[in-house]
């Protein structure tokens, strides 16, 4: 939803939550824009174009969404010629510990939940987030006789820290 308010993003989804949903950076298709969460590269290598599928993301946890268009992006690899999206996750911010707990509730019985835990001090940090997303949905295909509704469930775990050492070294990681 965020994504499809900025200017250059064109969104195709295929139905409701779940189904293959498309887009597009200032005309260049997502094959040609990388997408990482936390750093990680999330294109489906089994496709014969890597690309990724917002469709399946339950975004809860998420705190940021970076998008940087054009061929500055090369960094990110021959697929990110297009630009590049990277979505960040839920990090400790406040010394001790943290709880979150975010609930939606929506049309067709869809539900949305997440709940994120967070310890820091002055070693280091890490930071534990659980998404969930169910509907009942609707049916994709806008004939007459074609009723069923395409349901929907998902679940997302994100796991990220890390500890700092005397010498300034900084050890991170991200799942």
């Amino acid at each position: 939803e965020l994504l499809s308010r900025l200017p250059g993003i064109n969104i195709r989804p295929s139905g409701g939550l779940g189904t293959l949903t498309g887009f597009s950076l200032r005309g260049a298709p997502q094959a040609y824009v990388a997408v990482r969460i936390d750093g990680i590269d999330v294109a489906d290598p089994s496709n014969t174009k890597s690309q990724y599928d917002f469709g399946y993301l339950a975004m809860g946890g998420l705190t940021r969404i970076e998008v940087t268009p054009g061929s500055q992006t090369a960094l990110f690899g021959a697929n990110a010629v297009g630009g590049a999206i990277n979505l960040t996750s839920r990090t400790a911010t406040e010394d001790g510990w943290a709880h979150y707990l975010d609930a939606e509730a929506g049309a067709y019985e869809t539900l949305r939940l997440s709940y994120g835990l967070t310890y820091r001090d002055d070693r280091g940090d890490m930071a534990l987030t659980y998404s969930h997303v169910q509907t009942e949905g609707f049916s994709a295909i806008d004939n007459p006789g074609f009723t069923e509704a395409d349901g929907y469930t998902g679940n997302r775990l994100a796991v990220n820290g890390g500890i700092s050492f005397d010498s300034g070294l900084r050890l991170g990681f991200a799942g």
